[in-house]
């Protein structure tokens, strides 16, 4: 990723009237952060339920603790970008809830760590007919739909569904009050994404919902939106921002793929895993940047005042 600098001007330095030395401490007008060392791991859309056998989510869930075993970090937890069941039943939520439980479990079909998933379109009432039980299980297991954590000094969010209007007035209030600093790395998950093709539609008003929540992350340093919903896998910016989202086991051959998130030395990498039921795994793609503060930086000029370097709060790359 290129990184603009701003550029001092020699013609706007003071002149002098007699022979000064002046020491400058070169600094980067957008410093990278403090992030050593950080992984995670990224899922979406198990549907479980869809098939008589869960043989493609075992494989799927098998693949990542694979990768995440051979990681130079031990990933922190998984996150999971919604439809967790197919038709939002209790049996079906019952076996998603064995396949990854909360704190990760041990057993050669269950994911060995900690689980974090919103809900998806799948595991609504509409689509049950009845109370929705993933939506009350997601409650049960995080105590809310809209849910936050750190890693690391990222700082992560749950937007659940996609962000509606009654979601970003919540991630409003949630950033002023829990992220003091404005230079915190933030990453964002919610089931609906921002690509044309395949998320805006089920979006309930497109125009004004994403507006409203453009205007809420303007100024905070989103290094990630992650969804599902599109059972593909992908990286693409939306409004300058970095967008991913994994594939699915939902179909043998869909895009059974999963994305690995090593943060290290404020270099960002997401690393996309193909699986086979034949146990291959490969490399399907990579995405790197250098994670950097939206803030301005100021350095001191010995002798002859403050020079700003700074970039509009908020922009992005």
């Amino acid at each position: 990723m290129k990184i603009s600098r701003t550029e001092l001007m020699r013609n706007n330095w003071p002149r002098v009237r007699f022979p000064v030395v002046i020491c400058v401490l070169l600094v980067s007008a957008f410093p990278v952060l403090a992030v050593d060392e950080l992984a995670f791991l990224v899922t979406a859309d198990p549907h479980f339920g869809y098939r008589s056998d869960e043989s493609l989510n075992v494989a799927n869930i098998q693949a990542m603790n694979t990768v995440g075993a051979s990681a130079s970090s031990t990933p922190r937890g998984v996150l999971l970008a919604g439809d967790t069941t197919h038709d939002g039943t209790q049996s079906q939520w019952n076996t998603f809830q064995y396949h990854y439980p909360l704190s990760g479990g041990m057993g050669s079909e269950q994911v060995h760590y900690p689980v974090y998933e919103c809900t998806g379109n799948h595991d609504r009432e509409e689509i049950s007919g009845d109370d929705s039980v993933p939506v009350d299980g997601v409650i049960s297991r995080h105590g809310s739909l809209l849910y936050s954590w750190d890693w690391e000094g990222v700082h992560f969010v749950s937007l659940d569904l996609y962000p509606t209007q009654e979601n970003s007035a919540w991630l409003e209030n949630h950033l002023a009050n829990s992220v003091s600093q404005p230079d915190t790395p933030i990453v964002i998950m919610s089931h609906y994404g921002y690509d044309e093709i395949y998320s805006r539609s089920w979006w309930g008003n497109w125009n004004s919902q994403s507006a409203a929540f453009l205007d809420v992350i303007d100024g905070y340093n989103i290094i990630a939106l992650i969804h599902g919903h599109i059972h593909g896998s992908f990286h693409y910016v939306w409004e300058g921002y970095d967008v991913y989202t994994p594939g699915s086991p939902k179909v043998e051959g869909e895009k059974n793929s999963f994305g690995l998130v090593a943060i290290e030395d404020d270099v960002f990498t997401w690393t996309e895993y193909f699986w086979t039921l034949e146990g291959e795994i490969s490399v399907d793609w990579t995405d790197q940047k250098t994670i950097v503060s939206p803030e301005p930086m100021t350095i001191n000029l010995l002798g002859v005042g403050l020079l700003v370097l700074s970039r509009k709060k908020g922009a992005k790359h």
